[in-house]
């Protein structure tokens, strides 16, 4: 038989909360940073270019590298088990912390 989980503090669950909260929040501003920067450099190349038919777009570059990170940051933050797995983990670990520092 599976032993019950512990259940969790609500302090312990408010601080999860917010630091999930504070991880959506950085991310949506990694994200506006990235269209803001990226427009930018696309209406400097549409200021800068005149024959648009043998022009080079070369923010491309800039526009795929850093949308790399942007979209690993958000498979971070959406796709990371926020979930019950998580809390179920911190708190085995704080119980092992529990019991050492019972055993000192």
């Amino acid at each position: 038989m599976q032993e019950p989980t512990p259940r969790i503090s609500d302090e312990e669950l408010m601080k999860q909360a917010r630091a999930i909260v504070q991880r959506k929040k950085e991310f949506k501003i990694h994200l506006s940073v990235y269209f803001a920067v990226n427009a930018f450099l696309a209406g400097v190349f549409l200021a800068t270019t005149h024959d648009f038919a043998n022009a080079y777009f070369w923010p491309i570059w800039p526009m795929m590298g850093w949308g790399v990170g942007v979209a690993i940051h958000g498979a971070v933050v959406y796709l990371s088990g926020n979930s019950a797995k998580e809390a179920d983990k911190v708190q085995k670990e704080y119980q092992k912390l529990k019991e050492a520092q019972r055993e000192e």
